[in-house]
This record gives C-alpha cells, sequence and structure tokens, in this order.
C-alpha cells in the first residue's frame, strides 16, 4: 500500500540512470513524497544549508564527498540531526556496514539491490518519519505540563525503539534479553510495585537511548571495564539517557533509573558516587544486566568471562543479591536446572530429606544454607522464623528425597 504522507526526500548518485531509478522507486512507495535529487555529497550538502529533509538516501561512493561523509555532516547539525539516512554500498563486508552506522547512517542497502528490498526499507523509514511528525505534532500542541496519555506513550515508545534498532542492528537481541533478564530479576524482589517493575523494564528497553548523542565511532563500545569506564567521553551517557527519556513526563521515573546505573555499590561509580541503597534499585538490576550483556558481547571470553566479572563485582560494583538472581536466571536459560530430578518448591512444600541444589539466600543477601544440605524438621523451622521478617530470595531448588 502507498505511503500517502507528503515526506521530503533526497537522493545523492553520482550516476544519471541510478538516480532516475532510485526516483522512480520513491515515488511509487510514497506517491506524494517530494524529492529531490544531488549528483553528489557536495551537493546534497549544500542543499541541506537550506532545506531540511526527512529521509536522506544517498550512495556510499561519490566524488567530492562520499555518502559516508554526508551522513555524518548530516548528524553532526543539530538542525539536520534527525534526517533518516540510508545509505548503498556496494561493498558488502561486515567492517564496511558497521562503518556506515558509525558514521550515522540509520540503515544500509547493499548493492545491486531490488526494488521489493529498497522498497520495504523506505516503508519503515517513513514509518520512523511519519511517527517522528506525530510527536513532534503533539509535542507543539501540549503544554508542559499536559499529560501523555497511553496511546501517545505506546507512539513514544515505538518511535524511540525503532530509532534504537535501526542505529543499533547488532544489539536488537541484546535489547531484548536485557529487558526480559531485568524484568525477571525484579519480579523476585518482594519490595518492588507493579510501577516500578513496569519503569524498570522501560529503562531496560532505552538503556542504549544515550548512545544516540554521543559521537559515532564511541556508539558500540562497552561502557564500563572493571567499573572504571572505558572512554572519558562515554561518562556522558546517563545523563543523555535521562534526558532523552526525561522530556517525557511518564518516562521520567524510568529515566532516574538510567541516570544512575552506572553508580558502583561501593560509592565509586558516577555521576553523583551513590552507594549502597541510595542507587535505585532498577539501577542495581539493570547495571548487572547491562554488563553481563555488553562483556559476554563485546569480549573474547564470552559468557564465562561475564560470570566471573559479575561475581568478582560483587559488593563493589554490584548489590550482591541481583548478581544471585542473575545467576539462578541463567541457571534457568541454559538448562542447568531443568534436569527432572530437580524442581523448584515453596518454603511450606520443602520436607525433611531433601537435598538443597543452590544456596538459599535471604533477601538481606544473608545465605541461609548452602547448596547440598539436607532438610530436616529443626532447619525448616530455623528458616521459617528467619523469613518472617527477611524473606526467602529466588526460589528453592531441591533433588529428590534422600533414599
Amino acid at each position: 500500500m502507498p505511503i500517502t504522507a507528503d515526506f521530503d526526500i533526497l537522493i545523492a548518485d553520482d550516476e544519471p540512470a541510478i538516480l532516475v531509478t532510485l526516483k522512480k522507486i520513491v515515488s511509487g512507495v510514497a506517491p506524494n513524497a517530494r524529492i529531490a535529487t544531488a549528483r553528489d555529497g557536495s551537493e546534497a550538502r549544500k542543499f541541506l544549508e537550506n532545506q531540511t529533509v526527512d529521509i536522506l538516501l544517498t550512495d556510499i561512493d561519490m566524488p567530492n564527498m562520499s555518502g559516508l561523509e554526508l551522513c555524518r555532516a548530516v548528524k553532526s547539525n543539530k538542525r539536520t540531526a534527525e534526517t533518516y539516512c540510508i545509505v548503498l554500498t556496494g561493498l558488502t563486508a561486515g567492517d564496511q556496514q558497521t562503518k556506515a552506522l558509525q558514521y550515522g547512517a540509520d540503515d544500509f542497502i547493499a548493492k545491486p539491490f531490488s526494488v521489493a528490498e529498497l522498497g520495504a526499507r523506505l516503508r519503515i523509514a517513513f514509518r520512523i518519519a511519519s511517527l517522528k511528525r506525530q510527536i513532534d505534532d503533539d509535542k507543539n500542541r501540549r503544554t508542559g505540563n499536559a499529560a501523555i496519555d497511553d496511546g501517545d506513550l505506546r507512539e513514544v515508545i515505538d518511535f524511540a525503539a525503532g530509532l534504537l534498532q535501526s542505529r543499533f542492528p547488532q544489539a536488537i537481541s541484546m535489547f531484548s534479553r536485557i529487558e526480559h533478564t531485568a524484568l525477571w530479576i525484579s519480579e523476585h524482589f518482594t519490595d518492588i510495585s507493579y510501577e516500578d517493575r513496569r519503569n524498570i523494564a522501560l529503562a531496560a528497553r532505552f538503556c542504549y537511548a544515550g548512545r544516540l548523542l554521543i559521537p559515532a565511532e564511541l556508539q558500540l563500545r562497552p561502557m564500563m571495564r572493571e567499573g572504571r569506564v572505558s572512554e572519558p567521553s562515554l561518562k556522558q551517557i546517563p545523563a543523555e539517557s535521562a534526558l532523552i527519556l526525561g522530556s517525557v513526563k511518564k518516562l521520567v521515573a524510568a529515566a532516574g533509573i538510567l541516570a544512575s546505573v552506572y553508580e558502583n555499590f561501593d560509592g565509586s561509580g558516577f555521576p553523583a558516587g551513590k552507594s549502597s541503597w541510595q542507587i535505585p534499585l532498577g539501577s542495581r538490576i539493570l547495571r548487572v544486566v547491562l554488563d553481563f550483556e555488553e562483556i559476554s558481547e563485546f569480549s573474547h571470553g564470552g559468557f564465562a568471562e561475564a560470570d566471573s566479572a559479575l561475581q568478582m563485582g560483587i559488593n563493589h560494583l554490584y548489590d550482591r543479591r541481583v548478581v544471585l538472581l542473575h545467576q539462578e536466571y541463567r541457571a534457568n536459560s541454559d538448562g542447568t536446572l531443568r534436569n527432572p530430578e530437580i524442581r523448584s518448591v515453596q518454603l511450606k512444600e520443602a520436607l525433611p530429606g531433601m537435598i538443597l541444589v543452590r544456596d538459599l539466600y535471604a533477601n538481606s543477601g544473608l545465605k541461609l544454607l548452602p547448596a547440598g544440605a539436607v532438610f530436616s524438621h529443626e532447619i525448616l523451622e530455623r528458616i521459617a522464623k528467619h523469613i518472617v521478617q527477611d524473606p526467602i530470595l529466588g526460589n528453592i531448588y531441591v533433588k529428590n528425597d534422600v533414599k
């Protein structure tokens, strides 16, 4: 179905025949679009000095100014930074695609391309541009104190998620894991409300928002190494994330979580040097999940190195309870606890003779019982008395009864 909105699009390519083809494809997707053309990057840049467009479609290899240089110029100019940039490249190597993203491209298409593929990508670009336009219109209509209803918030979330996924396509699966893991952990804290969990999920979904506003060459760098920021320029990420989310009233709480996500548990983090319980629980949860994902994603050691880093960071970087719950989540996810002899039970279901499979902790972080311990009447009574004031953290995993 054709796009009916009247978008502005600029096409830059040094081959006249390609320009004609691209213009025809764009017109087929969006018949009402206003299409301008440029024969190289320099001409396109001059055009954008006086006008703005919703979408830039540019070849990568052009005289005078390449498509990559054009993208960087567009994204570094505040007036044109929100232009959606699609780069056409004849090179399919992964490093070339990564370079395109680092220069600010929102999407890239390998040449030769099919009409169907380019049309599908253009529809995504027009959809994102449409959402952006709707949000800008809403913002102009509303006063600073006006509430955003659930429908509007859904649009904001969809638009922002679309931007993040288009800018960081390599991390799309990671975003999903971060949100799912953070939500699972939060559900195992008895002192977290439904609204708290909702805000944690939102913060997890937009944990890379601040990276949109830092230099492109730093956007895919791991944030932390052994509790220290890996690059000084990255220190602005929490503030940038909070700024982006904080502009929407219903996302202010999620913005607060992101603002404190790099505070270390011992007070050595940033930006405010908060420690222990001064750090919002949502921030402590998201920090553990983020560090695990980034270490396993960007290091050679993978999951093993990430698990080791979390363990070594307990009480220095991380809340012990969050790490313990993360370990439980991982054990459930990787199949460790799927042995038919292992089951999860409530304390009231635990019977003398059952063998504890995992260390049992209380919400305070106190170890109640080590793995391998055999339940007895006395042990079960002692645990029951303790958890009146200090509930069990996570689940109880047991093996079959001792015979």
